[in-house]
C-alpha cells in the first residue's frame, strides 16, 4: 500500500530528466490516478500514474506539454488513456455518492483517526474493475495473517460493481457511469475525493491488484453465492439433470467464419452496427439452438438456461424450447445480478464467447466452455476465474475452444465433460481411500 497523506509514500521519475521528486498532489481523473509533480532538477511539470491496477505493471509519465513521456514498451497501449483523462471534458457532473452506512460497527461513519484504505476500482473493462474489487478481501484479512493495523476499507467503484461491495467494506463510493464513460475524464470525482479523504488524517492507497492467486478469492463475500460444490457433481448427473448455463451478449458473437467475422467488423466501421445488431443476434441464436439441441440428444434431461443481457424492445431473439430464457434488458437489478450468480453456481458447465462477460460465471460454476475469437488467442485467461486446487480439476473443467467449432463439436465437448469427470472423480476417490 502507498500511504498518501500526510508525506506521502510513493516517489516519482521525471520523465524529461530521469530524476526521482517526491509524491506531489494526488488526482483523481477516473480509471487513472496520478500526481501533478514538478520536476526540482529540470522544472518539468508532469504527471505520474500511481501504481492501481492495470497501472502497476506499467507506470506512466508523461510532461504537461506531451513531448516527453516515460512507460515501458509493452504498456505504451496506456499513454492514450492517460491522455483521454487528462483532457477536460464539458460534460454534465455525474452523480457520485456514498451509499447508506451499514449495520453494527460499521454503522456510524469513520473517525477522523480511522486511517482507511483507499480501494479504487474503477476501470473501462468489467473484468479488471472485479478484479481490483476483488482485492478488498486481501485488505480485510491481512490483519489476521500480519502484524500490521487493522484499516477500514473505502471502495470506490462504478455503479455496476455497486452490488458486489461484501459487508466489511466500511464505506462505498459509486460513481453512476457506465464503464465506457472511464475511458475518459470523469467530472467532479476529483473534487469529490478529495473532499471526503479531508475527514482523516492518514490515507492509504490500495495496489487493487487485477493479477492474484484466484484459489484465495472467496467469492461468496462478494455474490452472496457459494461456489458449486464438486462433490456435487456426480449426484447431480445420478439424478439425470445435469445443468448447464448459456452466457450470451448481443455484442459478444458466435462467429465461426472469417467471412463473417469481417463482414461484421466491416458493418460496424460503416456505421451499420446498430442496424444490423437483430440480423446478428439472430444468427448467433442458431447457433445456440443447435448447441442445445445436440446436447440434448445424448443427455434429454440436461437442464439448459440462458443468462445475459438482451437488447430490450424486440428482443429477446427465440432460443428454442430446449433453453430456458433468463436474459432480461438493461437495466439490471442487483436482485437479477444475485439470481444469476445462484444460477452459475449450480451449473456444471457454463459456456460464452470470450467477452461475454464470463468472469463471475467461472468463478461459480464447476466448469466452462470458452468460445474463443481467433483476435483473442493472447488474452485467453483474462475472461476466466475457474479455481480449483487440484489442477488436474483446472484442466479437465476448464476448456477453450475455438469460435470456429460447430454447435455440435461444442455439444460433444461439454457431453464428455459431464460424463468423463465424475469417472476421474470417482477414481480419485478411490484411491484416497486405499491410502
Amino acid at each position: 500500500m502507498i500511504r498518501l497523506h500526510p508525506n506521502g509514500t510513493h516517489s516519482t521519475n521525471c520523465p524529461a530528466c530521469g530524476a526521482a521528486n517526491a509524491l506531489g498532489t494526488v488526482r483523481f481523473l477516473g480509471a487513472v490516478t496520478g500526481v501533478d509533480v514538478v520536476c526540482a532538477a529540470c522544472q518539468t511539470v508532469y504527471l505520474q500514474t500511481l501504481p492501481n491496477g492495470q497501472f502497476n505493471r506499467f507506470s506512466v509519465a508523461i510532461s504537461a506539454d506531451y513531448q516527453h513521456v516515460a512507460v515501458d514498451n509493452r504498456g505504451r497501449w496506456l499513454v492514450d488513456l492517460v491522455k483521454r483523462c487528462l483532457v477536460e471534458t464539458a460534460a454534465e457532473i455525474p452523480r457520485i455518492y456514498a451509499l447508506p452506512p451499514k449495520v453494527g460497527e460499521l454503522a456510524n461513519p469513520l473517525p477522523a483517526t480511522a486511517s482507511p484504505v483507499l480501494l479504487l476500482c474503477l476501470d473501462p473493462g468489467y473484468g479488471h474493475a472485479l478484479m481490483m474489487l476483488f482485492n478488498a478481501q486481501r485488505h480485510h484479512e491481512q490483519p489476521q495473517r500480519q502484524t500490521v493495523p487493522n484499516r477500514p476499507i473505502i471502495a470506490v467503484v462504478p455503479c455496476a460493481l455497486a452490488w458486489l461491495v461484501p459487508d466489511y467494506v466500511a464505506e462505498t463510493w459509486v460513481v453512476d457511469l457506465p464503464l465506457s464513460a472511464l475511458e475518459r475524464q470523469v467530472p467532479g470525482l476529483d473534487a469529490f475525493v478529495n473532499e471526503q479523504l479531508s475527514r482523516f488524517q492518514t490515507v492509504w492507497f490500495s495496489h487493487a491488484h487485477i493479477h492474484f492467486d484466484h484459489r484465495t478469492a472467496r467469492f461468496s463475500d462478494f455474490t452472496h453465492a457459494s461456489k458449486f460444490d464438486l462433490r456435487q457433481f456426480t449426484a447431480s448427473l445420478t439424478e439425470s439433470i445435469p445443468k448447464l448455463t448459456f452466457i450470451l451478449r448481443e455484442d459478444r458473437l458466435w462467429l465461426r467464419h472469417g467471412w463473417e467475422r469481417l463482414l461484421h467488423k466491416a458493418l460496424n466501421r460503416l456505421g451499420f452496427g446498430q442496424k444490423t445488431r437483430r440480423l446478428w443476434a439472430r444468427w448467433q441464436a442458431v447457433r445456440y439452438r443447435e448447441l442445445a439441441h445436440h446436447i440434448h440428444q445424448k443427455l434429454p434431461y440436461a437442464n439448459i438456461v440462458a443468462v445475459g443481457i438482451t437488447g430490450g424492445g424486440q428482443y429477446p431473439i427465440d432460443l428454442g424450447y430446449a433453453v430456458e430464457d433468463q436474459r432480461k434488458p438493461t437495466p439490471i437489478s442487483p436482485e437479477q445480478e444475485r439470481a444469476w450468480c445462484v444460477q452459475y453456481a449450480r451449473s456444471q458447465v457454463v459456456i460464452g464467447v470470450h467477452g461475454s462477460n464470463m468472469v463471475l460465471p467461472t468463478a461459480l460454476a464447476a466448469g466452462f466452455v470458452n468460445l474463443l475469437p481467433p483476435d483473442k488467442l493472447s488474452h485467453y485467461a483474462e475472461d476466466i476465474l475457474l479455481a480449483h486446487d487440484n489442477p488436474i480439476h483446472q484442466t479437465l473443467l476448464g476448456r477453450f475452444v475455438s469460435t470456429s467449432a460447430s454447435p455440435r463439436q461444442v455439444a460433444d465437448l461439454v457431453v464428455s465433460m459431464l460424463t468423463e469427470f465424475p469417472v476421474w472423480l470417482a477414481e480419485e476417490q478411490d484411491r484416497d481411500n486405499v491410502l
